[in-house]
């Protein structure tokens, strides 16, 4: 999976999860349309004793989209010409890495790594919430990728 994101600031694009069907015109008849392969797997809160501790950079799973989905109710990210939000794919690629890492940063946890484990798992459940982004601050990490992050 290639993680990516979305460029509507304060609104998420809508990942379609579960069994859809469909009927299509397959070679003259009528055939079943199978779900989008690329679906993201339905959300597993992380604090939830199905999701590892910590949660990584190479996983791909249902705890990953709930991280994103809420991290993308505290912080945007820089795409070059306009801020956006993390795509909820559910692959924890670099740039959730780095939204972990800004996370981290802006709310003075003692580790700052990338990993999500019991601090930072503790912090997304508890600080959660969507935000307007009036007040904040802007983060660079180490990458070079530039952050907004709503206090």
């Amino acid at each position: 999976m290639t993680e990516t994101t979305t460029r509507a600031p304060g609104r998420m694009r809508k990942t379609l999860l579960g069994l859809v069907l469909g009927l299509a015109v397959v070679g003259g008849t009528l055939g079943v349309v199978a779900p989008d392969a690329s679906a993201a797997p339905a959300a597993i809160a992380i604090n939830s004793s199905r999701c590892p501790s910590p949660i990584k950079q190479g996983q791909y799973s249902g705890c990953v989209t709930d991280l994103q989905n809420r991290l993308n109710g505290i912080l945007w990210v820089w795409q070059g010409s306009s801020w956006g939000k993390l795509d909820p794919d559910g692959s924890f690629g670099p740039i959730t890495r780095d939204a972990v890492l800004t996370y981290q940063w802006s709310r003075n946890l003692a580790q700052v790594d990338a990993l999500v484990g019991p601090n930072t798992k503790t912090a997304l459940v508890n600080n959660w919430r969507a935000v307007s982004g009036r007040s904040g601050v802007m983060h660079q990490t180490p990458s070079g990728r530039w952050f907004w992050v709503s206090w």
